[in-house]
């Protein structure tokens, strides 16, 4: 085996030994933790779940980060209603983020109708990246 695929051999069983001692963890938030500082290790994966219902043409959009870099957003917003066979359900609007460096950054999110200016609400959390 080559330099390069020593290497690459050696950074996937780093990591396969990094995932299976619990070294990165998944934080899950949802709307109580609001305004709130949350610490999380980096390479940490934050899934944060805010309500709402989609069927009304209402989204959480992330309207913002006070410092860039600190987490990445790798997934979201998606949509898992309350009841899948009832029309119109409500549920949850999930995001994912990984913790890339050390840091702290604030996340603000908006629920609105993309096409309207208004919002009918927003949510706000401090994340602490040790």
């Amino acid at each position: 085996m080559n330099r390069w695929g020593r290497i690459a051999a050696g950074v996937v069983v780093l990591a396969a030994v990094a995932a299976l001692c619990g070294c990165w963890s998944v934080v899950t938030l949802d709307e109580t933790a609001e305004d709130q500082a949350w610490v999380v290790g980096v390479w940490d994966r934050i899934e944060l779940r805010l309500p709402g219902n989609a069927s009304a043409g209402y989204t959480w959009q992330l309207a913002g980060q006070s410092r860039a870099g600190v987490v990445e957003l790798i997934d979201g917003p998606s949509f898992e209603p309350d009841a899948p066979d009832l029309c119109g359900s409500p549920g949850v609007f999930t995001f994912r983020f990984r913790a890339l460096e050390k840091g702290s950054t604030r996340l603000r999110f908006e629920y609105r109708q993309p096409w309207e200016e208004a919002m009918h609400d927003t949510f706000e959390v401090a994340l602490i990246v040790r």
